[in-house]
Formats: structure tokens, sequence, C-alpha cells
């Protein structure tokens, strides 16, 4: 006889053998919302379950129950959980005593709400993740020729051929690149461009760069090529990771149905879904208004629909997210008599950073200064059912002209698709 039938027989002996028995521990299957999940050791006296042992299902108890609830459960493995405990997490217990079995049934009703992201993972993790090699080099080289036919005025044949070298050199995570320009104009054989070295940090999307800078701007900031430092959040370091609000639809399930996204008439995904509630976020929605549709099939075929209208604007950020940038340096420019660049000796700096409040708002401030110019800013975008408003204030000082403001207000109205002004 194997262990799991002694264990049953004295069981039963146990159980038989007087009516004031004493309790017993038995290892016993055991089921959590009809799925199998192994045995457990289970406390039973007078025909009646009354502890079970659930720390092997801690992990799965804590997706399906919401965190108040799970925190009444016990975590210490050598202490079994009262089927009253269980009772007041949301964990109702069946114990069939003819077939020594445990049924654990948590009600649909007082499930964890699964949340399903269509575009983006913000917790996937790399479990064999390769790290980069130590040292990595790479060269791109663009080039090209003009051939000019002859005419009354003009030369004939082939000129000069151009070329641009584009090299980067990484070694242990830091990495230089550097632009080079082969023939750049008539009078020039060769011109250096921008060379800067870049060291990142993925767990906080923040890249840091020194040299030849080429930062972001935003509002009605201009661009001013500098050399120098820069600080900046760089969404590109975690590709999975939705900094724009894509909006989300929630909803309940009486049973395990199947659950068809629809968007802009089109199936972009079948998922399969659990009984509970359901949150489905970041659909991979367009510029402007979009027509959401969830379908809904339970196992019986009855179908049911969902509707929602969602808006997307891709200058707003989602509620928490920021974005930034700060920058330091020499302003620089191209020196028609040498082949570098000419770097001035009065400091520069260009910085903005802006914060998504909510889903809807998004709000953010800008400034720029030089030796003679002085420019501060601030920046509102406004998503709302009629339309997004994009508000710019700047204010300006120079040295030499005297101060200045400047407004613009845009708005953005999207027609919904299929409908009378979608190809307005």
């Amino acid at each position: 006889m194997n262990k799991r039938g002694c264990a049953i027989l004295l069981l039963l002996l146990g159980i038989f053998a007087a009516a004031n028995a004493a309790e017993q521990v038995v290892p016993l299957p055991v089921t959590l919302n009809r799925q199998a999940v192994g045995e457990l050791n289970a406390s039973v006296e007078d025909n009646q379950l009354r502890a079970l042992d659930i720390a092997p299902l801690l992990g799965r108890l804590r997706e399906l129950l919401p965190p108040a609830r799970f925190q009444l459960l016990s975590t210490n493995s050598a202490a079994p959980v009262t089927v009253a405990v269980l009772a007041a997490a949301g964990v109702q217990s069946r114990f069939n005593f003819q077939n020594l079995t445990v049924d654990l049934v948590i009600p649909a009703e007082l499930k964890r709400t699964e949340v399903v992201n269509l575009v983006g993972t913000p917790d996937v993790t790399g479990v064999h993740a390769i790290a980069p090699a130590a040292f990595s080099a790479y060269m791109n080289v663009r080039g090209g020729v003009d051939y000019v036919e002859s005419s009354q005025v003009g030369g004939t044949g082939f000129g000069e051929p151009q070329l641009a070298l584009e090299n980067a050199f990484n070694f242990h995570g830091l990495v230089l690149e550097n632009e080079t320009a082969i023939n750049p104009a008539p009078d020039k054989t060769w011109e250096k461009r921008d060379t800067r070295l870049i060291f990142d940090d993925p767990g906080r999307r923040i890249r840091y760069t020194a040299g030849d800078l080429n930062y972001s701007v935003t509002s009605l900031q201009g661009f001013l090529p500098m050399a120098g430092f820069s600080l900046a959040r760089e969404n590109s370091l975690q590709r999975y990771r939705v900094t724009s609000p894509l909006g989300q639809s929630s909803f309940f399930l009486k049973q395990d149905s199947k659950v068809e996204v629809i968007l802009n008439g089109h199936t972009v995904q079948t998922l399969q879904l659990a009984a509970g509630p359901q949150q489905i976020r970041n659909f991979p929605l367009t510029g402007g208004a979009n027509n959401v549709l969830l379908r809904i099939t339970d196992p019986v075929g009855r179908v049911e629909y969902v509707n929602a209208t969602l808006f997307y604007d891709p200058g707003l950020l989602r509620a928490g997210e920021a974005e930034f940038n700060y920058a330091v340096g020499f302003p620089s420019v191209t020196d028609p008599d040498s082949a570098f660049y000419h770097y001035d000796r009065q400091p520069a700096a260009s910085a903005y950073h802006r914060w998504g409040l909510s889903d809807r708002l998004t709000l953010g401030f800008n400034a720029q200064s030089t030796a003679d110019t002085q420019q501060g800013g601030a920046e509102a975008s406004f998503s709302t059912l009629g339309g997004t408003f994009n508000l710019d204030l700047a204010f300006s000082r120079d040295r030499h002209i005297g101060n200045g403001t400047a407004q613009q207000l845009q708005y953005h109205f999207y027609p919904v698709p299929g409908s009378r002004f979608a190809d307005g």
C-alpha cells in the first residue's frame, strides 16, 4: 500500500474509532476553482475539515484574491489556515468525506480584477537575458554622387562623391558615437560632425550624454546646437512600457468566456478570460477617436457586447508618467574655414519637464537661456470628448531687442470612425 493509501486508512480508523476521536492531519487531493492543485495537508476532526495547509497555494491565491482579502491568510507555512479564516478571505471550502477530497472555490464576485494589457507589459522580466558584450562596435557608410547633364550654361559629368560615416563603440555600457562627412562642400574635403559619450540607466529610463548633444525640445522651444552635458528620460530603454494613455474598459464575467477585441471594425485580439471582474488596458489605438467593441461569448454561445469610444493623442502622458530633458553646454556652429565646430565661450542651457496629472491632462514647463537671450514657457494639453486642446505660453527677453511674449492654442477634433463626419 502506498503512502497515500496508508494515510487514508489511518484517517478512516481514526474517525470510526470513537466519537471523540482526536484531530487527524493527512494529505488530501485539492482542487481550486475546479482545477487540481495537488495534495495538501488537511486537519480533519469529527468528519469535518478544520484547517488546511495552503502554503503551496499562496502564489495562486495572491493572483486571485484582492490584496485586502489575501492579507487575512497566514503566510506561515508551519501553521495551517482554519476554514473560518479561508471563508473570511473569500475562499469557500467543501470537504467530500466519501471521496476524501477538498474543493476550494473563490466566487467570481470576490475575485481580484484581472488586468490584460493589449499593448506593453511594464512588469515583463527576462529570465535568461543575454547581456551585451563587454566590447562591440559598428560603422555605417552612406554616400551619393551627382551626375549633371550637359547644358549651355553648366558643366557635365559626375561631381565629387559625398560620404557620411557613422560609427559607435561600446565598452561596458559606455558608448562613444562619432560622425564624419567626406566632401561636405565644394571647398571642404572632410568635416567632423557630432561626437558624444552616452551612458544609459534602463531601470530608471534615464540617458546621460556628454559631448555634442542631440537633445529634444518641446512647445515653442528651438533647438540650439551645443556641446556639454544632458540628462533625459528615454522611454525606448523600456520598450514594453506604455507612457501614453491608451484607454481601458472594465466589465464583469459571470462565467469563463471568450472575449474578442474589435478596434475600428477589425478584430485585433481574442482572449479566453476567467469569470470575475476584468479590465482590458492599452488598446492599440490610432490618433483620434477609436471605436472599441468587446464581443463576449459564454460557454453556451450567448453573446454580449461592450461598446466604447476612446480618444488618443500622442501629446498626452499617462497619469503618473513624466518626461524631461535638461541640457547645458556651449553653443556650436559650423566653421566654413575649419573641419571642426566653432564653440562659443558663453554657456547655454535648455530644459523642459512634462507631467501626466491624469490620462486627460498633461502639464509642463520649459526654459532656454544664452548670454543674450532668455526664454521661459508653460504648456498644457487637455483631452475632452469633443477633441484635444493644446495651449503653449512663452516669455522671452533679448538684450538687444527687448521683451516679448507668444501664445499658441491648438484644437484637434477627431471624428469617430463610421460617423457622419468621419471623412471630414
